[in-house]
């Protein structure tokens, strides 16, 4: 999961393979107690050079975001 703080608010995104999915799309509803926003990744490398983001859970690349489609979830 990456985080970003800001103020009071924070971002909260889950990155996850196929296997994995189901699992993220469950801790995030856990955690912040509402649906999230499910997009698929590209299959190209980012165009800034950085590194492609892995499964939270095995560490293989990621194909799905799982985060808060209002992108800003009160601190808990």
């Amino acid at each position: 999961m990456k985080e970003s703080k800001e103020g009071r608010m924070f971002f909260a995104t889950f990155f996850a393979c196929p296997e994995h999915v189901e699992r993220a799309i469950e801790k995030f509803v856990d955690e912040y107690e509402e649906a999230p926003d499910l997009a698929r990744l590209s299959a190209e490398a980012p165009a800034d050079g950085a590194a492609a983001e892995r499964c939270g859970w095995c560490d293989r690349p990621a194909e799905y975001r799982v985060a808060s489609g209002r992108q800003e979830i009160p601190e808990a």
